[in-house]
């Protein structure tokens, strides 16, 4: 088996608030390390379940971190729905 490079690890955090976006962001620094690049928000209207559950209208920014990380444990690091809604309930947002 040949060596394989780490890789860069890369999040998309969809969310209606701004202090959600930010409270997600500062979860995802938690487990994952420094942020070096975050995209500006973008409508986000992919998903109509999605949309129905946490209403409208609904933002999507991208995030990547400098920690690059093994592929072979990157299914481990998928932060699980249930967390991040947590975090959301935290400040009051259903999402």
């Amino acid at each position: 088996m040949y060596p394989v490079d780490p890789v860069k690890l890369i999040a998309s955090i969809v969310y209606r608030d701004e202090p959600v976006r930010s409270d997600i962001k500062d979860f995802m620094m938690r487990r994952w390390g420094l942020v070096d690049y975050e995209s500006e928000p973008t409508p986000y209207t992919t998903d109509d379940k999605l949309l129905e559950e946490m209403g409208t209208p609904l933002f999507r920014t991208f995030v990547s971190f400098t920690r690059l990380v093994d592929p072979e444990r990157s299914h481990s690091l998928k932060c699980p729905v249930s967390d991040w809604k947590t975090v959301s309930a935290i400040k009051g947002s259903a999402g």
